[in-house]
């Protein structure tokens, strides 16, 4: 099993932040460019515990699906998603938020373990956690950007 996770403050209220986060659609707006993300769930889409997502993202230039779903929802505080279908054996993303000096502190706490056994674990030691890096490293400068002080 790999863990995964990345902390960022934004000075925003717990309520704006989590709001943004809320937004099925806003996933889009977190997700790199080159992985072409596209969320094909009709609207309305409503976050909530047992809802299931569908997008289509790509890697490599391949076309991938996936679906997630919400398994644990705490607003303002939580939510876990959950991969049901998608290109890891097992997806578990844990998204929390919390009120620290005059802000708040979103928290992503991925673990997920990639299919293939031996094979899986190596090209993830080659490129998948390089991705990750990337995908995450994106998407903490977009929070940054998005929350800054207007």
């Amino acid at each position: 099993m790999i863990i995964f996770q990345e902390e960022t403050w934004v000075p925003r209220s717990l309520d704006e932040t989590f709001s943004f986060f809320n937004t099925p659609k806003n996933l889009s707006k977190l997700m790199p460019p080159f992985m072409k993300f596209t969320l094909i769930t009709p609207e309305p889409i409503v976050m909530k515990e047992g809802a299931v997502f569908d997008y289509k993202i790509k890697l490599f230039g391949m076309p991938m699906r996936w679906q997630s779903y919400i398994l644990n929802y705490n607003p303002p505080h939580q939510f876990v998603d959950i991969q049901l279908k998608g290109p890891h054996d097992y997806w578990h993303h844990e998204h929390s938020f919390f009120e620290q000096n005059g802000g708040t502190m979103i928290t992503d706490r991925v673990s997920y373990q990639m299919p293939l056994g031996f094979i899986g674990s190596l090209a993830d030691k080659l490129v998948g956690s390089k991705i990750n890096q990337k995908l995450f490293k994106h998407r903490e400068s977009f929070i940054r950007d998005h929350f800054q002080d207007k």
